[in-house]
């Protein structure tokens, strides 16, 4: 009896291991971290944090660990593609130092910090495969104090248009400097 029992309830047992469980679930906004860097010769820290947004992403499901995890809308079904639009925001900060963290990295300016950070733009560029697509940005703005006034944090809103991009292709928000460098970037990663 007992080893009727275990037949019936291993095959039971495999399942349940098989069912995968959610291991992220989205909002509209999805944080993508933050960098800080050392501004030369003015040795002012900057600190860069960047979130992006989309109502899609709204109930969206991170269903298993990569590089099986597989992306579910609210209702259950595959995503496939990201959204259409997409809408960042990055908020640069002149900052003290803080003396319990690592050295950042430099960056080299002629700019003082303020018009610096009042000087960013943005790219995205999207990886499929070997291929690369730069995308500018539909809109750009900066919210809260006016360019024109001094201030020691700057918040933009960036709005990307977008073509048809899978799921699996990579998506990364390129910070550049005024002199448009390349100073940061933040991977947009779902899955």
């Amino acid at each position: 009896m007992l080893l009727l029992l275990a037949m019936l309830v291993a095959p039971l047992a495999d399942r349940a291991e098989s069912v995968s469980e959610v291991v992220v679930r989205f909002h509209s906004r999805v944080p993508l971290g933050s960098e800080e860097f050392l501004l030369s010769p003015a040795k002012a820290d900057l600190i860069l944090l960047a979130s992006v947004e989309s109502s899609r992403f709204e109930g969206w499901e991170r269903v298993g660990e990569p590089p099986r995890a597989v992306l579910r809308e609210a209702n259950g079904s595959p995503v496939k593609l990201y959204p259409r639009r997409l809408s960042f925001r990055v908020s640069a900060n002149i900052v003290a130092k803080q003396q319990d963290t690592q050295t950042p990295l430099p960056v080299n300016a002629a700019q003082g910090p303020e018009e610096y950070i009042s000087g960013l733009s943005f790219r995205l560029k999207i990886f499929h495969a070997l291929n690369q697509t730069a995308v500018s940005p539909t809109v750009q703005q900066m919210m809260g104090v006016p360019a024109d006034i001094a201030a020691n944090r700057r918040i933009y809103r960036i709005t990307f248009d977008l073509p048809e991009v899978a799921i699996e292709d990579r998506v990364v928000l390129e910070v550049l400097a005024p002199n448009g460098e390349r100073v940061m970037k933040f991977h947009v990663d779902l899955l």
